[in-house]
């Protein structure tokens, strides 16, 4: 059988830790055998070839060429120059899109690799973008600018979802998107949020918890409209008032709108830490030092189509968790099995669950962290994801 290489591009640099990276890796991971490649490549401008990348784990190749392609014509010349690399080799080739906001990327890849050079291009759906982050705020003749990027913005992304068809297969990370991309295109695969369950946490010394308080830790974008911090942070002050002796700790970038505001809010409170961003060993002590990890999200279109990847990495450090039923949650979590539920924007089912955790914690945590190791490698590490994953691009047209 003719090997395979498998070509991972997006705008995102795959040099840098993310979400999306993380995600990507785990397919390289899953799909890199001893005679398939996979190389992972971000947009950029100047030549693709060999001395380009370097060999993060066999067979796993990542661009070092990181010279942002700004134009709509160097995003075309990328992916020219990259199927001129691939086409080099001596294998067969498969493409998978990872999208952001910049639409005409699409439209070059779909136009050039498929339409001209029919090659086999797969969609990484992880978003419906006319619900995201960029278009939160209502259309408003106060805020003409935001009013009109989010008209442009939202039929762009309408027209980009035109182009799902046209791919030869569309892969997902949650039943609303599978659901959603189904209408596009038949062919569509889901894999939900992933981890490598095995993996060794790094070591860090430093301290991200209060030795003498319930600690609360939450790890991620601070994002207000998408995490329901001020609300949530209400709760911690109500258990805080109550006389429960908590510690919300954070970690993680701050949207510039919500900055000044969630800073000023964690110098009035005793019971509030941000730690900031954290490097990989540092993330991974904070999170096997909190009592709790927490994702307060509440409902909007873009988490009840989204799947939090943070959940997984909860997971795998084996703590328990206090989640909302957003999207897939309720599929994977069983509240007070293998981590602990309460619906979306009900603050006062948060502040009772939170509650009923720390006075019930020494009887509790045992079983439901045990619980949620479990979770992490039978339901979300990429491995047992590698067959099916490989067997769904490699099939042909004709067994579709």
């Amino acid at each position: 059988m003719q090997p395979t290489n498998y070509f991972i591009f997006s705008k995102r640099d795959f040099n840098t830790r993310g979400a999306a990276q993380t995600r990507m890796m785990y397919y390289a991971k899953a799909l890199r055998t001893d005679t398939d490649k996979v190389y992972l490549l971000s947009t950029s401008q100047g030549k693709i070839e060999s001395g380009t990348f370097r060999e993060v784990e066999k067979n796993i190749f990542v661009s070092t060429n990181t010279k942002k392609a700004r134009s709509p014509l160097d995003k075309l010349r990328f992916v020219i120059r990259m199927f001129r690399f691939a086409h080099r080799k001596e294998a067969g080739s498969i493409f998978i899109f990872y999208p952001t906001k910049y639409f005409f990327h699409e439209f070059a890849a779909v136009g050039y690799l498929k339409w001209l050079k029919k090659q086999k291009i797969f969609f990484e759906l992880n978003e419906v973008r006319r619900y995201s982050a960029q278009v939160h705020g209502k259309y408003s003749l106060r805020k003409p600018l935001f009013s009109a990027k989010k008209w442009v913005f939202t039929m762009m992304a309408d027209l980009s979802t035109q182009l799902l068809r046209y791919y030869d297969g569309i892969l997902c990370i949650s039943t609303t998107i599978e659901e959603y991309a189904w209408k596009h295109n038949a062919n569509t695969f889901r894999i939900p949020i992933l981890t490598d369950s095995n993996k060794e946490k790094p070591n860090s010394d430093r301290i991200f918890r209060e030795s003498d308080q319930f600690n609360i830790g939450f790890a991620g974008s601070v994002y207000h409209t998408k995490e329901n911090f001020n609300e949530f942070i209400d709760v911690v002050l109500k258990l805080d008032a109550e006389g429960y002796n908590v510690a919300f700790n954070i970690c993680g970038s701050i949207t510039w709108r919500y900055k000044k505001k969630f800073l000023e809010r964690c110098d009035a409170h005793d019971c509030l830490n941000y730690y900031g961003v954290l490097g990989e060993a540092d993330l991974s002590a904070f999170l096997s030092q909190q009592d709790l990890l927490v994702l307060p999200r509440g409902f909007t279109l873009q988490n009840h189509y989204g799947f939090s990847t943070k959940l997984s990495d909860y997971l795998n450090h084996g703590k328990v968790i206090l989640v909302t039923d957003t999207s897939d949650v309720s599929l994977y979590i069983k509240d007070g099995v293998n981590g602990f539920v309460v619906p979306p924007d009900d603050m006062e089912a948060m502040l009772e669950k939170l509650k009923y955790i720390i006075d019930h914690f020494e009887s509790l945590h045992a079983s439901v962290e045990k619980e949620a190791q479990f979770t992490s490698r039978n339901s979300f590490d990429y491995r047992k994801y590698a067959t099916s994953l490989r067997s769904f691009l490699l099939k042909d047209a004709a067994d579709r």
